[in-house]
């Protein structure tokens, strides 16, 4: 019988479930649930006995919160569902889980219609799901710290105070706590330098030693529905192929492109690894002292292809997102290699929002502002491209900001309210933000000059050979817009410190360009207490 079904399986609200908990552990923990649930629970069910078929080839692909298989019947299917959701809702309290289903005619139906067919019907189910309302207690329980959940353990296995926490929580510190569990998921994500020890050790709890502050990082690959479609048109039926023989050929390129592009965000991630380790071990700035001769302390938060979150120091959080974006777009995806003499590369660009927080922030405040920044790099490429300000659709843009106090509210509304000023009736720029990133890492772009190469001149300018107390200064001054700064840089002779870039409309004596009306100065000032960045004697990515 020729007639199968696709299913597919997938945890809702990955990052509420994540961030649910501000204890890293905790964190960790759900992770880790979210991998093991997406790839390892299904070996654990006892499928060859309740399934009329069951191997490792109706595994289509696995991974990221999600994973999609082949099932002989429609009734497989529906008992596959109905054995996995039992035991994530027995054992995996807090997770939200999406299971659907459609028909597959094998003979007849091309694999990647009925994959779209498959994701159309997900995506309805997700956007007609209803919270279902419970009561979750009676007002005489103790309350778990992290969920407000009525507790239902106690948990005092790292510390001397006693926790009670509810059975979401204890989940997640349960697989955290499980070494050898810790090891297996992220070993892959680390150099291969690194030992059990060094995986497991830096897996633990997180905090600047200096500053007392943490960088959370989230990073989106850019057009990836684009790339997928280019994709497809390598991949079309050839004339005189049957649709079966298609359908094998397409299923073993499908799975080398989803495993191609979670590879190449994982060697990126490593290469960055090794990259700021070799330059931390090899600078004497005495900055980077806390973190010479060991492990660079980086926590992978969230891994699913090319939707990255991790957690880095403070101060290397902006030069962490850098140099991963740099190896990624260094290194293309290239399909049907094997196939062909005719490959196509695919570029992986992607951006990425960094925001610097004080340890103790909430975490999932602090991840929200992240993947605002990284959407607006993406907003400032598309801007760009279709205001002709640059002929490439495509490149790898990085945002950050640092957080001094609370937030509330959009990054729009914030940067309009705190980086805007006019004067004489003209509008003017504080930040230059997003950036640019290039491979080569001071690149000349005059059409991109705010990159992250400016902004390493730039800092490296305002960190040196001026008065502290100058510069600080001058960052209140340049809110008062052009001509006041222009007259305190003349007065306090700064002009040659402060100077002009090659690649930026930026007069002598001036603190805003020509023609967009942007400072190159004030984001570095603004970083030049939190941000450290690659010097010109250090490593090149």
């Amino acid at each position: 019988m020729s007639t199968s079904a696709l299913g597919i399986v997938e945890i809702g609200k990955k990052q509420a479930y994540i961030f649910k908990s501000n204890r890293l552990r905790e964190i960790i923990g759900a992770s880790m649930i979210i991998r093991h649930i997406s790839e390892e629970l299904r070996h654990e069910l006892p499928l060859e006995k309740h399934l009329t078929e069951w191997d490792e080839s109706h595994v289509i692909i696995e991974g990221g919160g999600h994973a999609i298989y082949r099932f002989s019947t429609m009734e497989d299917g529906r008992k596959f569902n109905r054995l996995l959701s039992e035991r994530v809702l027995r054992e995996f309290p807090g997770v939200e889980l999406y299971c659907c289903l459609v028909p597959f005619d094998e003979e007849n139906q091309l694999l990647p219609d009925a994959i779209a067919q498959l994701f159309r019907k997900l995506g309805e189910k997700k956007s007609k799901a209803q919270k279902a309302l419970r009561q979750v207690s009676w007002g005489i329980h103790r309350s778990c710290d992290s969920t407000q959940l009525p507790a239902t353990a106690v948990y005092d296995k790292f510390s001397d105070d006693i926790r009670y926490v509810s059975a979401e929580i204890l989940r997640k510190l349960n697989f955290h706590d499980d070494k050898d569990r810790v090891f297996k998921y992220f070993s892959d994500l680390f150099p291969s330098s690194w030992d059990r020890t060094d995986v497991i050790r830096n897996m633990s709890e997180l905090k600047d030693a200096e500053t007392g502050k943490v960088a959370v990082i989230h990073i989106d690959g850019n057009g990836m529905g684009k790339k997928f479609e280019t994709f497809r048109n390598k991949y079309k039926r050839t004339p005189g192929e049957s649709i079966p023989e298609y359908n094998k050929r397409y299923l073993k390129a499908y799975r080398a492109f989803s495993e191609g592009v979670d590879r190449k965000y994982k060697e990126a991630f490593r290469k960055m690894i090794e990259t700021i380790e070799q330059w931390i071990n090899s600078s004497d700035d005495k900055k980077l002292e806390s973190y010479r001769d060991k492990a660079f302390p980086v926590r992978p938060v969230i891994f699913a292809g090319d939707d990255i979150s991790f957690i880095a120091p403070g101060p290397l959080g902006v030069e962490a997102a850098h140099i991963m974006l740099q190896h990624l777009q260094a290194s293309p995806l290239v399909i049907g290699e094997q196939d062909d003499d005719q490959p196509v590369e695919l570029k992986m660009h992607a951006c990425a929002g960094i925001a610097i927080v004080h340890a103790g922030y909430p975490f999932i405040r602090a991840h929200d502002l992240a993947e605002q920044l990284c959407q607006n790099a993406k907003a400032k490429l598309l801007s760009d491209f279709r205001n002709k300000r640059t002929t490439e659709e495509d490149a790898s843009l990085l945002d950050f900001h640092i957080l001094y106090g609370d937030w509330s509210g959009s990054l729009s509304e914030h940067r309009s309210r705190n980086y805007e000023i006019t004067s004489n009736d003209t509008d003017y720029h504080l930040t230059m933000k997003p950036f640019y990133v290039f491979t080569e890492y001071r690149t000349v772009r005059s059409d991109r000059w705010n990159n992250m190469g400016t902004f390493a001149e730039a800092l490296e300018r305002v960190s040196k050979g001026v008065p502290r107390s100058k510069i600080k200064k001058l960052r209140d001054i340049l809110k008062q817009g052009p001509f006041e700064s222009s007259r305190f840089i003349k007065v306090n002779r700064m002009a040659k410190q402060l100077g002009t870039f090659h690649d930026v409309a930026l007069a002598y004596g001036q603190m805003f360009t020509e023609v967009e009306r942007i400072c190159p100065y004030y984001d570095a000032i603004e970083a030049m207490d939190d941000v450290i960045l690659l010097t010109k004697e250090g490593v090149t990515p």
